[in-house]
């Protein structure tokens, strides 16, 4: 990235404020790398605020918090990232249909509503700017529907852990069906 940039190839902004990790193949592709944790851990407590990251080390990178990780195939991917801020173009969407999730009647309330040791987003979540269909309502136990209530009111869902709090998005079309 410094070569392109010492020689005018790219003219980003912030350049400073990334940091790079992955392995430049010969054709252009970023290959993941190992200590990849570490190495997000340091950049984060020198005043790094976003840190780029090969594709295959996404799940790794993201267990960090505090920092914006973003996750590239190619070369070509970081360059348009870092001119662009995005890597898609306008109206170029990763998902072309709105979510339509539809849990089972035994669902657990954490898969659910979310939770977990890391608090995860459930399918109330999964289901943002989509559908939650509930098929066989009367099958699912009272305080599984009563935990829906207050995502349904707000939008959104709080999930507070010992190691902090996560909110999620929660905007969705609920339909239930019954016999």
């Amino acid at each position: 990235m410094t070569l392109l940039y010492q020689t005018d190839q790219i003219a980003p902004k912030n350049l400073n404020e990334y940091a790079f990790i992955g392995e430049l193949s010969l054709d252009g592709r970023i290959r993941p790398c190992t200590g990849v944790l570490s190495m997000i851990t340091e950049a984060r407590k020198c005043g790094v605020s976003s840190v780029i990251v090969p594709y295959g080390n996404r799940q790794e990178a993201e267990s960090v918090s505090g920092i914006n990780i973003y996750p590239v195939s190619t070369l070509s991917d970081t360059v348009k990232l870092l001119e662009s801020g995005v890597l898609m173009d306008p109206g170029e969407g990763l998902i072309k249909m709105r979510p339509f999730r539809a849990p089972h009647h035994n669902v657990s309330l954490n898969a659910l509503i979310g939770g977990g040791s890391y608090a995860q987003p459930g399918e109330v979540s999964l289901s943002h700017n989509g559908a939650l269909f509930l098929d066989e309502l009367a099958e699912f136990s009272r305080s599984t529907l009563d935990a829906l209530r207050q995502p349904m009111e707000d939008k959104r869902v709080t999930i507070s852990r010992v190691n902090g709090t996560n909110s999620y998005p929660a905007n969705f079309m609920f339909v239930a069906a019954m016999n």
